[in-house]
């Protein structure tokens, strides 16, 4: 009986444990030497980089690199936002890859116009 408490217990640490390992992973800073927007015209980038709070040369975690990259969506003006990391001496270089979304007036399916 008091040894499976002690299992018990053990179990219950080694998943804090590790729960508090993946949680250090989520929140690891990264230095963002530099930002990129790339796809589309320098007025549809102008938008992205409006839409970011990312800057160079500071750090960042993870999660709010994708809220950064929610809020360039959430613009309305892109059918899709994909990031992508280049190891720099400085830092990583964050390129977002976006994709203009077309409207109904080019014949194509889209959601502005």
């Amino acid at each position: 009986f008091g040894s499976n408490r002690g299992d018990a217990k053990n179990g219950q640490q080694s998943r804090k444990n590790k729960n508090k390992q993946q949680q250090e992973e989520e929140e690891e800073r990264i230095l963002i030497s530099e930002v990129e927007v790339v796809g589309v015209s320098e007025d549809l980038k102008r938008i992205a980089y409006d839409a970011l709070t990312t800057r160079p040369n500071f750090a960042y975690t993870l999660k709010e690199v994708e809220a950064d990259l929610k809020r360039v969506f959430a613009t309305g003006w892109f059918s899709s936002c994909v990031p992508d990391a280049e190891d720099t001496r400085d830092g990583v270089k964050l390129v977002i890859k976006v994709c203009k979304l077309t409207s109904l007036r080019d014949g194509r399916f889209g959601y502005r116009m």
